[in-house]
């Protein structure tokens, strides 16, 4: 083998993905400078918050997740500049599905303007030091939260409508389809209450010293939890008027 071969061999090759991280992270750099010094957590939640708004399925499901977790799994927010992130992306991406123009554009102003406020908030409060141990926590409770959160309005909307029409094809009249609502009802109710059990288990991990040891494996049980759920309850649901 010739010297000039084995200086190729020795030669490092650049994958498709190693590019494409280091185009992304020069990308991030970039609009960090623009946005007057935002982490690169807070500004990759806020870009996929607002790209939740984007009407291309499964994409904006994908990007509210991802917003969501960041949004959560970072210690410059307040309680509050979560909830109502979270609220904004999650809570009205049903809104996607109604395929109104209207809907879509109370959507994306409240995108907007929550990016923006979460940007100022960003900008303007110092960093918080966070516990060792504590995005171990946040990012899978921050996943089963933003899976929480979707299931439990786009998933509800979804399930509904389908078995709710099944249901009224076959039964014209009468209350047939109530035990069908029923089970609707505690599949959204339940979803809730999963992201509730998230949210909380986030606060504790960043506001108490209870140990990171403890409450990782609570955090990692909880993700499964939103799928397991809404089969639960679209399986009893269907049932309920076979």
């Amino acid at each position: 083998m010739s010297d000039a071969e084995q200086g190729r061999e020795r030669r490092p090759r650049t994958t498709v993905g190693r590019f494409l991280a280091q185009q992304v992270g020069r990308f991030l750099a970039h609009l960090r400078a623009q946005a007057g010094g935002l982490g690169r957590l807070e500004l990759a939640a806020i870009l996929l918050l607002l790209a939740s708004g984007v009407p291309l399925f499964p994409f904006f499901i994908m990007a509210a997740v991802g917003g969501i977790v960041l949004l959560w799994g970072s210690p410059r927010w307040t309680l509050a500049d979560k909830l109502l992130g979270t609220l904004v992306s999650g809570g009205m991406q049903v809104v996607l599905f109604a395929d109104t123009f209207l809907g879509w554009a109370v959507l994306l102003i409240g995108l907007g303007l929550t990016a923006a406020w979460l940007g100022r908030r960003a900008r303007t409060r110092p960093v918080r030091p966070v516990r060792p141990g504590y995005t171990a926590v946040a990012v899978p409770a921050g996943i089963a939260m933003g899976l929480a959160i979707l299931l439990g309005t786009v998933g509800y909307f979804g399930v509904g409508f389908g078995l709710a029409t099944s249901c009224t094809d076959r039964f014209e009249a009468g209350h047939r389809c109530d035990s069908l609502y029923h089970w609707l009802d505690a599949g959204a109710i339940g979803q809730i209450a999963i992201a509730l059990t998230a949210a909380a288990v986030i606060i504790v991990a960043q506001e108490t010293q209870v140990p990171q040891g403890r409450l990782r494996p609570i955090s990692l049980a909880l993700i499964p939890l939103p799928l397991i759920w809404i089969v639960i309850t679209s399986i009893g649901g269907g049932l309920s008027f076979a």
